[in-house]
């Protein structure tokens, strides 16, 4: 990953697990069915975010060379 990049991503991802924690805590304290179900598919989509980006901004940054 470009060193452009890799700062950026660094302060992202921060906030992402960040949410990700918030998300987590809040699915904890609720009861509703579709209300946990909304949360899991969120929390699910940061976890994809979070491991999936890195390596597709370097996939991006070969195709640009």
């Amino acid at each position: 990953m470009a060193f452009q990049y890799q700062n950026a991503w660094y302060a992202i991802k921060r906030k992402l697990e960040a949410d990700r924690v918030d998300l987590v805590e809040q699915l904890v304290r609720m009861q509703d069915e579709l209300s946990t179900a909304q949360l899991r598919g969120k929390v699910a989509m940061l976890d994809e975010i979070i491991a999936r980006y890195p390596s597709e901004l370097s996939e991006i940054d070969s195709d640009d060379e």
